[in-house]
């Protein structure tokens, strides 16, 4: 068996769900990449914190208001249009899934 902990240049993060847990390494990517990327969706979601006068970390984080969760589509979306993958939207985003970056992003697009 694989030892996780032991692979070469990978991170190695433990995903709890529905009270299993499982391994999964993370892919490498280059750090200044990943700062890139970091510092491109804080700029957005800073930008849609001063429109909508939400806390950023609000709109990062788990809150479940509407007015918060808007927002959050709607960073999602800007973030998507700046070339950013689904998956590192996801990320980014208090470590959500594939498909709700997708059903938000549809969301937005829906409305216009």
């Amino acid at each position: 068996m694989l030892d996780l902990a032991k692979s070469e240049g990978a991170a190695v993060k433990r995903s709890w769900n529905a009270g299993a847990t499982t391994d999964y390494v993370a892919p490498k990517k280059s750090a200044a990449r990943y700062d890139e990327q970091v510092r491109g969706m804080a700029e957005i979601v800073r930008e849609v914190a001063q429109e909508t006068e939400i806390d950023k970390k609000h709109i990062i984080g788990r809150m479940n208001a509407h007015e918060v969760n808007v927002a959050r589509r709607d960073a999602m979306s800007k973030a998507r249009d700046a070339g950013y993958q689904i998956k590192d939207i996801a990320a980014f985003f208090d470590g959500r899934s594939y498909s709700t970056v997708l059903r938000s992003i549809s969301k937005v697009e829906a409305v216009g």
